[in-house]
């Protein structure tokens, strides 16, 4: 592993001899999924099919169900060697486990509700009615989305109208997320309690609302974000490595093709891939990681043109509108979604002021800003092998939250009115919410593994307290 992929001190650096002691991934993924399919079976009975049943029960259970796939997911990450063995089942996974508990606490009866409700029953009964008539190319709307296409037959072929299926989508589709978000933030720096709080709060942030109970439109929005951060820990350790093998350049195009097949929203992960691994590279002072970037990015431009074509050809969407992003509309729109979505004020009084350039400025541009000087200027920044990842994440960041809005508009409609559907807000989210993080951690110092164990101890179990209350 490269220098620029290594931990900030020797004292957070772990051992080959406690490495190759622990479990195989592959062991803990089987053990994980194992654990989720029995205690999934148990929250069909007692949550899906016993709504009226203890509160606290329900819970404990989904909390359960929770645990084993952020387990699961995990050893996943490590399988495709999206995370290195180093930072396996440390802060991050139990970062992940805290954010878990409170997604569990916020969502996890909203997910688990046992409702269809809006287009899940137009495409529940689509699926089924059609089941051979040119199924993966007829596009959802104008969207042309194969790969969301096959993820429904196959739930409404194996579970028909059971809920449990939809349930436990939405459920790892989202905690995938929260898995990803923790070990792109640890990569910026080493401090576990802003690591906590920070992935905590996103998991439970009261402003998801329909994302995360419908599974029409929920669930391939998520899922899509889910597939992209797990592509772009994938990129960030694969072109550092030591080999980079046929086997990474395989993950990589099966990646692809499930982030570009399952949803409209992120048909070019190449930008996204570009700007979150472009300043590792850039510092690296070898050219090995540019060209691997470079030919990852290049395989996943070919899934894209597919998709490009197949949304010409079967979907035929009308002309896209790029008028807003030149009149001003696509900053309005960003700083509407900061207020409504974020920030929780809503009111259209505000929406046709200038309050929304002054929230996008106060919200975002003013943390880059405060961030980069930072950086650039401070003797107490973060060391410099974080550096580069902090950047990453304000930059990625911007992109993801720019890029999210910006497509909004151009595919649907430069009023402000579209960034108010409550289905669209987990990818921008995440988006605004690693401007942020990123931002909190530039005034930070790294290496907060050095501290001893028992203030990191006190640090993990103040931040999940404060994350339940």
């Amino acid at each position: 592993m490269s220098h620029i992929m290594a931990p900030a001190s020797s004292a957070t650096t772990v051992s080959p001899a406690t490495v190759s002691a622990r479990p195989k991934p592959i062991l803990r993924l089987v053990a994980g999924l194992c654990a989720y399919v029995v205690l999934a079976y148990f929250a069909r009975l007692c949550v899906v099919g016993n709504p009226e049943g203890s509160n606290t029960f329900h819970l404990f259970l989904l909390a359960l169900l929770g645990f084993a796939f952020v387990t699961a997911a995990e050893a996943f990450l490590c399988v495709i060697r999206a995370v290195p063995a180093s930072d396996a089942y440390g802060w991050p996974f139990l970062s992940a486990i805290a954010g878990s508990l409170a997604y569990t606490l916020v969502y996890g009866e909203r997910v688990f509700v046992n409702t269809w409700y809006y287009d899940d029953w137009t495409y529940l009964s689509w699926i089924g009615l059609n089941p051979d008539k040119a199924f993966l190319t007829k596009p959802i709307n104008d969207h042309f989305v194969p790969l969301l296409k096959l993820v429904l037959w196959s739930t409404v072929h194996l579970f028909r109208l059971d809920y449990i299926g939809a349930a436990c989508l939405q459920q790892a589709a989202f905690l995938t997320i929260v898995v990803a978000l923790a070990h792109l933030l640890w990569r910026g720096s080493h401090r576990p309690w802003i690591l906590i709080l920070s992935v905590g709060l996103f998991a439970m942030w009261p402003s998801y609302g329909t994302a995360r109970t419908w599974f029409a439109g929920g669930f391939w929005l998520t899922s899509s974000t889910a597939l992209l951060t797990t592509y772009i820990l994938h990129t960030q350790t694969a072109i550092f490595s030591e080999k980079f093998s046929k086997t990474d350049v395989l993950i990589s195009a099966a990646i692809s093709v499930a982030t570009v097949g399952i949803s409209s929203q992120t048909t070019l992960p190449a930008i996204f891939l570009a700007v979150f691994c472009l300043p590792s590279v850039l510092t690296a002072g070898y050219r090995a990681p540019f060209r691997r970037l470079a030919a990852i990015c290049g395989i996943s431009l070919i899934p894209s043109a597919l998709a490009l074509w197949g949304r010409s050809h079967y979907a035929s969407p009308p002309p896209l509108n790029f008028s807003g992003l030149f009149d001003g509309a696509l900053f309005r729109n960003l700083g509407v979604f900061l207020v409504n979505k974020a920030l929780f004020t809503f009111s259209y009084e505000w929406f046709t002021t200038s309050a929304p350039f002054k929230v996008l400025g106060l919200a975002v541009l003013l943390p880059m800003m405060a961030a980069g000087v930072i950086l650039l200027f401070s003797k107490t920044s973060p060391p410099r092998s974080q550096k580069p990842f902090l950047v990453a994440l304000l930059a990625g960041g911007c992109a993801i939250f720019v890029i999210s809005i910006a497509q909004i508009g151009m595919g649907r409609r430069w009023s402000y009115d579209a960034v108010l559907n409550p289905y669209y807000v987990t990818f921008p989210l995440l988006g605004v919410w690693l401007i942020w993080s990123g931002a909190c951690l530039c005034f930070f110092r790294g290496g907060g593994g050095t501290a001893p164990r028992s203030k990191l101890r006190a640090g993990f179990a103040a931040g999940t307290v404060l994350i339940a209350a």
